[in-house]
Order: C-alpha cells, then structure tokens, then sequence
C-alpha cells in the first residue's frame, strides 16, 4: 500500500510541477510583454528589470496555485485511468480513496503553506516592487497604509483618513495636520466625515485647532465646510492597499476601527478570507478526485482539463459574490468567507459517494 501511494503522490507531484512552472511563466510572460515598453523608454537597467519581474512570482504563484492542483489532479489521475492504472488498483481490492490519501495530506499542507507565504514573503516581496515602481517607474505611492488607516503628505498638509470609500465618495475620521519649516505644528483639523459632491468635499463636523508661536491655542468649529482634498479617483490606489498588509496588521487595523465605531464588514472579509481561501487547494483535491474518476477513460484528458477550468472559474465567481455580499454587509464577513469553500467542499464530497470502489 506504501509503495502504491508513493507512486500516485510522485505522478502527481510530477504533473503538479511542469503545470506550476508553465502557467507561472505564461502569466510572467503576459506580464513582461504588458510592461517592456515602460521599462525600455524609461532606460531601467536590466538586472533591476530581471529583479523586479522575479519578485512578481509570488503574487503570481499563489493565485494560479489552485488550478495547478485542480490540473495536476485530473490529469495525473487521467493518466492513470487511461492506463488502465485504476483498474488493476480495484481489481486487487484496494479502496480507491485510500491510496489518495497523499494527494489530500499534499491539499492541506499547500493550504497551511499558502497562509504563512502569503503572511511572509508575499508582503516583502510587494514592497521590493513598489520600491523598484518608485524609483525607475516614477509611480510614487501617494499614501502609506498602517494600523491607523491612511496617511499622505500634500504641500505643508499631512492627511490621515481612518476609512474611506472611493466608490460612494465618502471619507470618515479625517485628520489635516499643517506643518511649517522646520518641523512645527501650526493646526491640526479633524471631520467626523467628507461626502464628494458637485467636484468638491464637503466636510461635516470640523473642528480646527490652531497651534501659535507663543503657545496658545486657539480654536474653531464649523458644522459643514468645503475642503480642499484629492479626488475619490485619485484616493483608489491607497484604498486598498490594506490588502498588503499582513494578517496581524490588518487585525490591528480593525481592531483600531472597531474601538472608534466604524464600520469594519470590509476589512473583516479581507482578514477571515486570508484564512479560508487558502484552503481552496485542499478542496481542488477533494473536488478534482471524485470528478477526474467520474469522467473516467473515455471522456480523455481533454475533458478534464476543460472541467477544471469550468470548476476554477465557478470557485472563483462563487468568492467574487461572497466577497462582495460580505464587504458590504448584507451577509457576516465570516459566513461570506467561508461559504465558497464549504460549498465546493460538499459537492466534491457529494460526488465521492458515486466512486466505484
């Protein structure tokens, strides 16, 4: 029985190899040829172009991941149907499920591995590449986003945005904060929120503190004003950037927006779909094998591998709704996160009992 699971695991593994670095350099490719312009007009040299394309690999990596080991399921065990494999395996008795048993210790492992890469590696790996954008690209990062939201410097202005919402146009907790050489603080305004409207933000509840040489300081109120401010457009690029943070940032970041009173369905989505999405790969595992053998001999490799793009597509449209349904709060954060993994889990779970053993 040994000698058999080690056998499947190594095809498997073989496929799962040659499939992983081919889809990993075609999407490398795409993205090379979408960029070389850019590089070659900007004169970058070539050991920072060849850098920064080898740190875009695990980005890359981790979203083809489970279709990888979707492929490598239907194909590997294809192989091994049209061989007549999995016959000579029932003909001498064995369970089927249980010289599997490899392929889902592998699912599993690839999930846990996938939560601490993308908690690691991933981030650092990230900011290289925005380091490389900065410096040869000119794309200057308007914001840097931390446990207290945003924060962006414009003229003699330090802005700091606790949440914000480009899509309706609409800024809470806002802190203007106005420097003079060296170092001093003359005012610091805070709005309790900003509503884009007719091409300018209009501010609720300002209060502006004023900070005089002499040590006074001196105050002013106003219910509605007029503030001058980037427009929602040019807010997006930072309003997702707490999708680089790591799992431990973002939860401090909720944590610090929960203790204020907002609203936090959005960014708990993000944090509890860190933790289920990676799991996709084990249910690719659970999902591909009982498909890969209802399809048997006579649908051919062909077949399976379009089931497993049609499978990939559907997982992926599945956490698109759940992940929208979840971020707007029509449905908990932690249900939305986790309902595209339960349900292909129990389709995969449900085609199992039709397995010929």
């Amino acid at each position: 029985m040994k000698i058999l699971k080690r056998y499947i695991l190594t095809e498997f593994l073989r496929i799962f190899l040659l499939t992983t670095v081919f889809l990993t350099a075609l999407s490398l490719m795409v993205d090379v040829v979408e960029k070389a312009d850019e590089f070659i007009n900007r004169s970058v040299p070539a050991g920072v172009t060849i850098t920064y394309f080898l740190l875009k690999i695990p980005n890359i990596f981790q979203q083809i991941l489970p279709v990888c080991v979707l492929l490598s399921v239907f194909i590997s065990l294809g192989l091994l149907s049209r061989n007549s494999e999995l016959t000579a395996i029932r003909t001498c008795g064995v369970r089927l499920i249980s010289v599997f048993t490899p392929l889902m210790v592998f699912g599993i492992l690839a999930s846990l591995f996938v939560i601490l890469f993308g908690d690691t590696l991933l981030p650092l790996a990230h900011k290289k590449v925005v380091s490389i954008e900065r410096r040869w690209l000119d794309r200057h990062s308007i914001a840097h986003f931390g446990s207290e939201g945003a924060w962006f410097k414009k003229d003699d202005n330090i802005y700091n945005i606790r949440k914000l919402d480009s899509s309706t146009g609409v800024l809470e907790g806002v802190n203007i904060y106005t420097l003079e050489r060296p170092f001093r603080l003359v005012k610091n305004t805070t709005i309790k929120r900003l509503v884009w409207k007719e091409g300018g933000w209009q501010a609720e509840d300002v209060t502006t503190w004023y900070f005089t040489e002499n040590g006074k300081v001196l105050k002013e109120h106003w219910a509605t004003k007029t503030i001058a401010l980037r427009s929602p457009d040019e807010l997006i690029p930072f309003e997702h950037s707490y999708e680089n943070m790591t799992i431990s940032e973002l939860r401090d970041y909720i944590n610090s927006l929960t203790l204020d009173g907002y609203d936090t369905a959005r960014y708990r989505t993000e944090l509890y779909m860190r933790l289920t999405l990676p799991f996709a790969n084990l249910v690719m595992v659970l999902i591909g094998i009982p498909f890969s053998l209802r399809t048997g001999r006579e649908s051919g490799l062909a077949a399976g591998i379009v089931l497993s793009i049609i499978i990939g597509f559907s997982y992926w449209i599945v956490t698109g709704i759940a992940r929208t349904l979840g971020e707007t709060g029509t449905l908990p954060p932690l249900v939305c996160a986790l309902f595209p993994d339960v349900l292909f889990l129990a389709i995969g779970v449900f085609m199992f009992g039709y397995i010929k053993e």
